[in-house]
């Protein structure tokens, strides 16, 4: 097998690994999401339920720009420009 093709068949390799942590990490994202907003108990003062909903909107912005992100990683590999898809 030439060179060039064996570095080809692994750059493909590692961008597929590379999706699937991606994929990972969003789930999780989305995952600790659910899970925090459906233990909530705002028993506590005002303060800890502000802490609690800032946390709560920080993990959802996350979790759009890993959406974003993906989106734009699953455009290049498919070797569109950013602007066709």
């Amino acid at each position: 097998m030439d060179r060039t093709a064996q570095k080809q068949k692994d750059l493909e390799a590692c961008q597929r690994v590379q999706e699937r942590i991606q994929y990972y990490f969003l789930t999780l994202t989305f995952t600790l999401l659910a899970l925090s907003v459906q233990t909530a108990k705002f028993d506590g003062t005002n303060t800890e339920a502000i802490i609690e909903l800032t946390g709560w909107a920080l993990l959802f912005i996350s979790g759009v720009v890993g959406l974003l992100r993906l989106d734009q990683t699953l455009c290049v590999n498919i070797d569109e420009t950013p602007a066709q898809c």
